[in-house]
């Protein structure tokens, strides 16, 4: 798919809001993008490859502005979106320490998925507005692993302890050749939270840095190679653990879904293999087509989110690479 033009504006009680931060981030490891709107309230991102993204406004004072969207549903206008600040009804307020009980300065204190963050001044305290909902946190300093949190409805005092920072590094190669480009997730064990990412260089090396200590699971992915599965790994405070990736080669499947004859339009859909692992998730374009990345080899089926698949039950991979006729069924 060609890239499409992100923009739209932010509003305070219906009227243009000037000078708004406005923060776009992707699922990938891509570095974070900012702007501030203009004096009528409009912002505008240059285009992006169809992909999910996540954008965020914020301004001291009010409740951020959140809106999660997938570049690769053709339903999504993403050059008209509307990012609403309300004033801020939930403040959460407390400090950033170290295992001390020392303030912490500087600290970051963020609203996930959003960019929205305040910093801890010198005496540590921090104060951010959230969500009536439940929201989660992400807790950051030089030299301090970050931490995630899950802050319940309603409350309003929350102390962050931060540990002293480890370091996850390593190679990921497929038959033995360094791999570029490959994103690299490291997922906390402990808690459903996003991971940490990042990207492999030239020479396949990635790094993790600012990493808490505790159990994680590690994986990495490519357009055309996926690691066959998680590496358990165990951080400890203030040290280097090494963790090398091999990857499998991973194919493109290619095809159109129809419900009842007509082209399903919109639909998330993905693979999963007999082993379980899952490819990339894709969007059903116009005409019903798809265009899945990363199905590893062997027996997979195919994942419809608000549909049943009927046929084929099965694919064999890489058998079944182009020109997949899908019937579904609407849930």
């Amino acid at each position: 798919m060609a890239p499409r033009p992100i923009a739209g504006r932010v509003t305070i009680n219906g009227q243009g809001a000037a000078g708004v931060d406005v923060a776009l981030t992707s699922v990938a490891a891509s570095p974070e993008e900012h702007t501030r709107t203009s004096a009528d309230g409009t912002f505008a991102f240059s285009p992006h490859p169809a992909w999910r993204f996540t954008i965020s406004a914020f301004r001291s004072g009010f409740t951020p502005a959140v809106e999660i969207f997938d570049l690769r549903d053709p339903a999504v206008r993403a050059d008209a979106l509307t990012l609403a600040l309300a004033p801020c009804t939930l403040p959460l307020h407390g400090r950033v320490l170290d295992e001390g009980a020392n303030p912490i300065a500087g600290a970051a204190v963020r609203l996930d998925p959003s960019a929205a963050s305040v910093p801890s001044n010198a005496s540590g305290h921090y104060t951010i507005c959230l969500p009536p909902a439940s929201a989660t946190l992400r807790v950051e300093a030089p030299g301090f692993g970050t931490r995630i949190f899950q802050i319940p409805p309603s409350q309003t005092e929350r102390d962050f302890i931060l540990q002293v920072d480890a370091t996850v590094l390593g190679t990921v190669t497929a038959e033995g050749r360094p791999l570029a480009g490959i994103q690299v997730n490291l997922w906390p064990v402990a808690a459903a939270n996003a991971p940490l990412k990042t990207m492999t260089d030239d020479l396949g090396r990635y790094g993790l840095a600012g990493v808490a200590p505790g159990r994680y699971a590690l994986n990495a992915w490519g357009a055309d190679e996926l690691s066959e599965a998680p590496i358990e790994v165990e951080v400890t405070a203030n040290c280097v653990s090494r963790v090398n990736v091999e990857l499998t080669r991973t194919h493109v499947v290619r095809g159109v879904v129809r419900a009842d004859g007509i082209e399903v339009v919109g639909a998330l859909i993905h693979a999963v293999s007999s082993e379980g692992l899952e490819s990339m998730h894709a969007v059903t374009q116009p005409d019903g087509s798809f265009t899945i990345e990363s199905v590893p080899n062997g027996e997979a089926t195919l994942s419809i989110r608000g549909y049943t698949v009927q046929s084929p039950a099965h694919l064999f991979i890489p058998a079944d690479l182009a020109g997949l006729e899908i019937e579904a069924t609407k849930n």
